[in-house]
């Protein structure tokens, strides 16, 4: 089976080659689509140390949008024949073996579109393990606590660090465009859902990375406020009401996790961030945005 890993750059820190070359060692070959980053030098510098048969760079001419550029990178997969696509961040950090962990769940059955790993902050202390929506039924979730080791199905996953079968991408429906940033993983894991397919976690393997600049407020960590620019919760609020606007009866209880998850994060950003006033109004343009159907990129 020939697996590929897709990078999605814009702006990368200096460590992004290490990462490259460490994960050269557990797949056949990298896609690296940049979306316009304003510094070129790290991107021509992977383009000096690795071989284009091995790491291949796509450099976009404007910001396409993340949804976008994970579409292009995983249709050139596609293109080639290739059975899976591991989706990373830029920021993204890889536990030992990561790949063939999630590759050994991936194979075990055809249902399974995505697998993903346990997904942990490099910005909260404490020990490893990953929170994941569960669907119980068409109406109801609950909030399960994933260990290290642990393999069990979910509703919900984020896209960086989801290795997802090729074939079901095309098949039901690619990452959604007019989304732009934000939102995309849920839309896409509804649409699994919506298939009657599956999403599992493998808790075997890790994925390290920062969300935002999240930071804990309390010993029960309740509270964790993530301090995004102002744009990203207009995306964000925006994106989600679209996507549960589509809902069908198989999904109703993303409608119930998504508005209490909404109303959690207006509270949090009132409660803990700067920039209240900023921020809420962000959101309040953003849910008008969704009510009202626009969709693409926010100018």
């Amino acid at each position: 089976m020939k697996i590929g890993s897709l990078i999605i750059t814009y702006n990368p820190d200096n460590c992004i080659v290490e990462k490259v070359e460490n994960l050269l060692n557990q797949c056949d070959h990298i896609l690296i689509i940049d979306n316009c980053s304003r510094d070129k030098k790290k991107i021509k510098l992977i383009n000096e140390r690795f071989d284009s048969k091995q790491v291949f760079i796509i450099e976009n001419k404007k910001n396409i949008g993340l949804s976008k550029a994970l579409n292009q990178g995983v249709n050139y997969f596609f293109e080639k024949d290739f059975k899976y696509c591991l989706l990373l961040d830029q920021d993204s950090r890889l536990s030992k073996n990561f790949l063939p962990i999630l590759l050994s769940t991936a194979a075990t059955k055809e249902e399974v579109a995505i697998v993903s790993p346990l997904i942990i902050s490099t910005l909260i202390e404490g020990p490893e393990f990953s929170v994941f929506v569960k669907k119980l039924n068409n109406y109801f979730f609950k909030k399960i606590k994933i260990l290290d080791g642990e393999i069990k199905e979910v509703g919900l996953n984020i896209t960086s660090g989801s290795l997802i079968n090729i074939g079901i991408w095309n098949k039901i429906g690619r990452f959604r465009e007019d989304l732009f940033i934000e939102g995309i993983d849920d839309e896409y894991c509804l649409k699994v859902i919506k298939n009657d397919l599956k999403i599992i976690v493998n808790g075997n393997a890790k994925l390290y990375q920062q969300y935002g600049n999240m930071k804990t407020n309390n010993k029960k960590k309740l509270w964790n406020p993530t301090n995004h620019a102002s744009y990203r919760y207009r995306y964000l609020f925006r994106n989600k009401i679209l996507i549960m606007k589509t809902c069908n009866v198989k999904c109703i209880y993303y409608l119930l996790f998504q508005t209490m998850s909404l109303l959690k994060k207006i509270m949090t950003i009132t409660l803990f961030e700067k920039n209240k006033l900023k921020n809420i109004v962000a959101i309040f343009k953003g849910i008008i945005d969704g009510i009202m159907g626009k969709s693409g990129e926010i100018i």
